[in-house]
């Protein structure tokens, strides 16, 4: 006998109806979705050509795409035939991130897009001064994006990556905020090592240091550029900076 027990199932049930077409201009792009990312979707063409599943994509009744967008593009290049199902969710913006997270991760930069049209639709008058686009800007000037965080929470522990692909970023003190990025930016211009992501972290840590100022150490670094070096490791990023700005400094010290 064996040891295994059949479970008594219902017959299997239709939840849903698959279409085919080669109509590819009924469909349109989720105004709240991701970039395409061409170089996915040549992978995907290659991938198609070499062996072609058939795999549906999702669209609402407007034939708006909610997951699938780099299969069409792959699929109408090609003109292969495109097969979708229609669903209708209650919230599709939480749909796509779901849907999308579930398959191609999303990268940070793709949930800040995402949260910068959302504020943009949402608030289209105040959008300019809310945390996504505050933090957009600054991710335009180059600087980190884990550099960012530890800026904002002054700390880079994993919920608060979390909670900025959640759309919970929260920028207590807007007005530090923007004064530190825009300090960084100036560092940035004056000196190359400031670009890399460790000097940019031991940078936020000296930033709430009571003995920092942030003249004295852009001062330094304009007068004596070469006693700062580019660093392998955050200790010794942090090492370089207290050495740059102790440099004939009988003000403050760094300790």
């Amino acid at each position: 006998m064996s040891i295994f027990k059949l479970n008594k199932t219902k017959e299997d049930e239709q939840v849903g109806i698959i279409y085919q077409t080669n109509n590819y201009n009924k469909f349109s792009f989720a105004e709240m979705n991701r970039e395409i990312d061409y170089k996915h979707v040549e992978r995907l063409k290659k991938e198609m050509q070499e062996r072609f599943i058939r795999t549906n994509i999702i669209v609402d009744d407007q034939y708006v795409i909610l997951e699938g967008q780099h299969r069409y593009e792959a699929i109408k290049d090609l003109g292969l035939p495109l097969t979708y199902t229609i669903i209708n969710p209650e919230d599709s913006e939480s749909f796509i991130i779901s849907m999308n997270t579930n398959t191609k991760n999303w990268k940070n930069d793709e949930y800040l897009n995402f949260y910068v049209k959302k504020e943009k639709t949402k608030n289209p008058l105040n959008c300019h001064d809310m945390p996504y686009h505050n933090f957009k800007r600054a991710r335009d000037y180059k600087i980190h994006f884990m550099t960012l965080i530890e800026l904002i929470y002054s700390s880079r522990q994993k919920e608060h990556t979390i909670g900025f692909g959640k759309g919970k970023l929260f920028i207590q003190d807007k007005a530090l905020f923007k004064e530190n990025v825009n300090f960084l930016v100036t560092a940035m211009k004056q000196h190359k090592a400031c670009e890399h992501r460790n000097t940019q972290l031991a940078l936020c840590k000296y930033l709430i240091d009571k003995n920092f100022d942030k003249e004295t150490f852009l001062e330094k670094l304009k007068k004596f550029p070469d006693k700062l070096v580019r660093s392998s490791t955050m200790d010794q990023a942090t090492l370089n900076i207290k050495t740059l700005y102790n440099y004939f400094n009988k003000k403050s010290k760094l300790i």
